[in-house]
C-alpha cells in the first residue's frame, strides 16, 4: 500500500465526498499531529503554514522519530516551523516550512526502471521552482504562483503536481479550481478593457509630477484599476523610482493586496495582469484560446507580438519561447499570513 494514502490524511482525510483512489490507510500518530496543529493555506497563490493559537505547539515543541516517520513542529517566532519525512520501501514523501512561508516538498516513487521524483521550492519574494527529475532527466519549471505553474504544465499537474500538493491539503479541489479560474481569464479576456503597461508606465511617471493635481489622479487612475494592476506595480525597480512615487507605490500595493485565501474570482483579476498567465494559456489545446491569449498578451504589453496560434505545435513552442524571453518576469508576490486561517483552525480544533 502506498504511503500516498497516508499522507492524503494530513488535513481531512478520504472523506465521503472525495472518491480514494485505493482503500484508505489509517492515520498516523505524526500526520495525526500535523493535523491537529497546522493548517495549510492559499493565498496570493503562495502556500502558507499557519498554527492553531490553542495548539500545544505555541508552548511546546513536538518531535518523533521512528523507523518510517520523523517529524518536528515548533510554533517559531515568524511562523510555525515543521519537518515530516515518511519512507516505506522505494517511497519517500518530505515536508520542510520554515517561518511559515518557506516551504519545500519531496517526493520519489519507482516508475517502471525509472526513478521519478519530484521537488517543489517556495521562497518569499523568489519565483516557485519545481524540479522534475525522470531517470537520469531533470527540468525545472518557474512560476510566480502555484496557479501559474499549473496554468504552465496542466498535464503535469492533474497527473503529478496537485496529488503531491493535496497530501498538505486535499480539500483544496485545485483541478475544478484551475479549470474554473482558466474558464474566468478567458470570460475577461473577452470583456477586459484594463490599462496596459504603457499606460501603467505613463501614470507611474506622473506620480513624480511637480502638480499636485496630476499626482493625485494619476493615483487615483492606478487604484480606480484595481486589483490587475498589482503584477505590474510589484514588479517595478525601486530604484527608479523617487521618494514621493515609491510612497505612493507602496501605499497602493498595501490597499490592493488580498490577504484572505485564494478565490477563482479575485485571482482571475489578479492573474489577468500578468504576463506570465497569457504565456502559458498561449500552449492552450484549442486554436480560440491560443488566439484570445495571443491577443491579450499583446494588449498588455501594448505592442503587436509574433505569434501565430493556428500553426503547427513546434512553430509555437519556438514563439512562445521567444516571447517569453521578451516578456516573462516572476511577480513580487508578498506571501501574507491571514488571520482568518488562523480563526479558522481554532474553530475546526474546539
Amino acid at each position: 500500500m502506498s504511503w500516498k494514502f497516508i499522507a492524503l490524511a494530513v488535513a481531512i482525510g478520504c472523506g465521503a465526498a472525495q472518491a480514494c483512489a485505493q482503500e484508505a490507510v489509517p492515520q498516523t500518530h505524526a500526520t495525526k499531529l500535523i493535523a491537529q496543529n497546522v493548517r495549510f493555506v492559499m493565498v496570493s497563490g503562495r502556500i502558507i503554514a499557519v498554527v492553531a493559537q490553542r495548539s500545544p505547539v505555541n508552548d511546546k515543541a513536538i518531535n518523533l522519530s521512528g523507523p518510517l516517520e520523523r517529524l518536528h513542529i515548533d510554533a517559531g517566532f515568524r511562523g510555525p516551523n515543521l519537518s515530516y519525512s515518511l519512507k516505506k520501501g522505494e517511497e519517500e514523501f518530505g515536508v520542510t516550512v520554515r517561518a511559515g512561508t518557506e516551504i519545500s516538498l519531496r517526493e520519489t516513487r519507482p516508475a517502471g526502471a525509472k526513478g521519478l521524483s519530484f521537488q517543489l521550492q517556495q521562497l518569499p519574494g523568489e519565483p516557485i521552482l519545481l524540479l522534475v527529475t525522470e531517470g537520469n532527466k531533470q527540468r525545472t519549471v518557474r512560476a510566480s504562483t502555484i496557479w501559474n505553474l499549473l496554468l504552465m504544465e496542466p498535464e503535469l499537474g492533474r497527473q503529478q503536481f496537485i496529488p503531491l500538493l493535496e497530501m498538505l491539503r486535499p480539500d483544496w479541489n485545485l483541478a475544478s479550481n484551475v479549470a474554473a479560474l482558466e474558464e474566468s481569464l478567458f470570460h475577461r479576456a473577452a470583456s477586459d478593457h484594463s490599462p496596459n503597461h504603457r499606460q501603467l508606465s505613463r501614470l507611474v511617471e506622473q506620480l513624480a509630477s511637480n502638480k499636485f493635481s496630476e499626482r493625485h489622479r494619476a493615483e487615483r487612475e492606478l487604484r480606480a484599476a484595481g486589483h490587475v494592476v498589482l503584477p505590474f506595480l510589484e514588479g517595478l525597480d525601486r530604484t527608479r523610482l523617487d521618494a514621493e512615487q515609491w510612497e505612493r507605490v507602496r501605499n497602493l500595493i498595501d490597499d490592493l493586496e488580498d490577504d484572505r485565501e485564494d478565490k477563482v474570482d479575485r485571482m482571475a483579476v489578479w492573474l489577468a495582469g500578468h504576463e506570465q498567465t497569457w504565456l502559458a494559456l498561449m500552449s492552450n489545446d484549442e486554436e480560440w484560446k491560443r488566439r484570445a491569449a495571443g491577443e491579450q498578451l499583446a494588449a498588455l504589453v501594448g505592442e503587436k507580438i509574433d505569434f501565430n496560434p493556428a500553426a503547427d505545435a513546434n512553430t509555437r513552442h519556438k514563439q512562445i519561447e521567444r516571447l517569453s524571453d521578451l516578456f516573462d518576469r516572476p511577480a513580487g508576490i508578498s506571501a501574507k499570513i491571514p488571520a482568518e486561517a488562523t480563526d479558522d483552525l481554532d474553530d475546526d480544533s474546539q
